[in-house]
């Protein structure tokens, strides 16, 4: 099925601005993703990383305002925001009437994040490519001394325990950075109650 420009703003303009944020900006990944399905191939897909990531695997209980996307075709997916209707700045885009900004962060995710990438599929026919939880895990764990990622890196540890693959992580944060990997192990601790 084809999914044309016209498709992708007649979806956006049905999405209500008084809808809550995270539906919104759930709606607007969809849209963008779908958008993309028809001129890139799989390996080129735009993946929800970041914070928008860690508010999907953490049921909203950590925030963000913006979604970031990496995809190995940011000039497209730049060409294709703007025509649909996104105001750019830079790399950040606005949908002015839906207050939902898109960040294209990079054009690749280092290669921890590549593996287990998510396909979450929602609504009738949409569907988002979301980074996995170890990478996630990966990113926080590796600026530990922020205390919002020790936080919500042990939040999301608690909440998702038996989905993470930590012996994946371990062996990846052994070569990065072994301080990462002792953060790590200390909020699994604390995450565990232990």
């Amino acid at each position: 099925m084809t999914y044309s420009l016209d498709d992708a703003k007649a979806d956006l303009d049905a999405i209500s601005p008084e809808a809550d944020l995270f539906d919104r900006m759930m709606c607007v990944s969809g849209i963008v993703t779908k958008m993309m399905a028809q001129h890139v191939k799989e390996s080129d897909m735009p993946i929800i990383v970041g914070g928008f990531s860690l508010e999907i695997y953490t049921e909203s209980e950590y925030t963000t305002h913006d979604i970031d996307f990496v995809t190995s075709a940011s000039h497209l997916m730049k060409e294709k925001l703007r025509d649909i209707g996104f105001e750019d700045n830079a790399r950040i885009f606005q949908h002015q009437r839906l207050n939902v900004a898109i960040d294209i962060v990079d054009d690749t995710l280092e290669p921890p994040h590549y593996e287990g990438v998510i396909r979450l599929e929602f609504g009738d026919d949409n569907y988002v490519l979301v980074q996995s939880i170890e990478g996630i895990l990966y990113d926080r764990v590796l600026d530990y001394d922020r205390r919002d990622n020790r936080e919500y890196g042990i939040y999301l540890i608690a909440a998702r325990y038996d989905d993470i693959d930590f012996e994946y992580l371990k062996d990846r944060l052994k070569v990065a950075d072994p301080e990462a990997l002792a953060a790590l192990e200390e909020w699994v601790e604390v995450a565990r109650g232990e």
